[in-house]
């Protein structure tokens, strides 16, 4: 059951993908676009956990979920963009994708200690290198190959979207040990408080809130985020953070590196194809430990 819940995290956040691109392709506002993914999440799993029957009151679960949704807020919309601004995008990603080595280490030292065997840092080894040769790759199209000069200014950025990424990773990993049962109640917390981050913001725009590509992207991106985090959530409850966290953050690169061959007829380069056999052979190893 739990390598069911883990599939279906992986599928959300492969899908995800497309939708982005479909966004950005079209000029659209990364800040109204987060407001519509908080806002149509927070609603989505508000009836999940009603539902469910979960304590929407639960102070923990408000605590975790605020961290993770100042996080995301403040790490995808202003540090990710400001990296993508000013720096070239696949290396921005790739510093984003590497957020899961918190809770990672954190998970076998502090969360819930024990050894990590050969197989597992080898795994996660690959693993990492398979996200950075993915970053510098041009295997997401001419868009994702533009070259731009790596800056003090983005490696500044870079670092805040890294540990933006860690933190929020990490807090997903302590609420799966700490509020097992509130999956739903905790997303809708997260998307309640990354709809209330951006509210002040897209408010002062009137009818600016409401251009269509935004709240088309938005809406399902809001809906694959509780399908995807809730059951990533599930899948942390008997599997290790060493496992969970690269095939969830590894395996949606590799599924839209092929998406993005076939759909969009990108080039794969010599760096993408590498990072591609190091990237299964990382999970594999995972997988085996």
């Amino acid at each position: 059951m739990q390598l069911l819940f883990l599939g279906i995290s992986i599928l959300g956040s492969t899908l995800m993908w497309p939708l982005n691109r479909w966004l950005t392709r079209r000029g659209g506002d990364t800040t109204v676009y987060g407001f519509w993914i908080g806002l149509t999440g927070a609603a989505l799993s508000l009836v999940l956990s009603l539902l469910a029957g979960q304590d929407l009151g639960d102070p923990g679960t408000w605590l975790i979920g605020g961290v993770i949704g100042i996080a995301f807020s403040f790490g995808y919309c202003f540090a990710l963009m400001r990296c993508v601004r000013t720096g070239p995008i696949g290396p921005s990603a790739a510093v984003n994708n590497m957020g899961l080595l918190w809770p990672v280490l954190l998970g076998a030292v502090w969360m819930d200690p024990h050894p990590l065997r050969v197989l597992h840092w080898a795994g996660l080894a690959a693993t990492v290198i398979a996200l950075v040769l993915f970053g510098s790759s041009t295997t997401q199209g001419p868009e994702a190959g533009r070259s731009a000069r790596i800056s003090l200014r983005w490696g500044f950025w870079a670092l805040l979207t890294w540990i933006s990424s860690g933190v929020s990773m990490s807090a997903q990993l302590f609420a799966s040990k700490n509020v097992p049962h509130q999956q739903f109640a905790l997303v809708f917390a997260f998307m309640t408080v990354t709809t209330l981050v951006f509210l002040p913001i897209v408010a002062r725009r009137g009818r600016g809130m409401f251009p269509r590509t935004e709240v088309v992207a938005g809406m399902a991106n809001g809906a694959l985020q509780v399908a995807s985090i809730s059951t990533m959530f599930l899948a942390l409850r008997t599997l290790d953070a060493e496992v969970v966290f690269p095939f969830a953050i590894g395996t949606p690169v590799i599924l839209a590196l092929f998406l993005g061959a076939v759909v969009y007829r990108d080039r794969i380069d010599r760096r993408g194809a590498v990072a591609t056999a190091l990237g299964v052979a990382g999970l594999a190893a995972l997988s085996l430990a």
